[in-house]
């Protein structure tokens, strides 16, 4: 039984440092979908869904809602931090 609980706690902080949103929500999918089901069959049949073989940009941008960058307000951040050193100091790693 330990090892159940040691495999929770490892799952766990995985699912803490996960960063993608989009594997987030699949995530939070797939476990509110298990515990609607209540069985480790549903859940495992959830988990082993054939991944696309070809997937181009323009599908990952229709499937994770992406908009891009508003670029007005992005030179107007640019123009408001101005910042006057070279980028090639900016980009020096000390």
């Amino acid at each position: 039984m330990q090892d159940l609980e040691v495999r929770k706690f490892h799952l766990i902080k995985t699912i803490a440092n996960v960063q993608n949103e989009y594997l987030l929500m699949k995530l939070e999918y797939i476990l509110r979908e298990w515990n609607q089901n209540d069985t480790d069959f549903d859940l495992l049949a959830q988990m082993s869904k054939p991944i696309a073989k070809d997937i181009t940009v323009e599908d990952l941008i229709r499937e994770q809602n992406y908009e891009g960058i508003d670029r007005v307000h992005f030179d107007k951040l640019i123009d408001e931090i101005n910042i006057e050193e070279p980028l090639e100091e900016l980009l020096l790693i000390d």
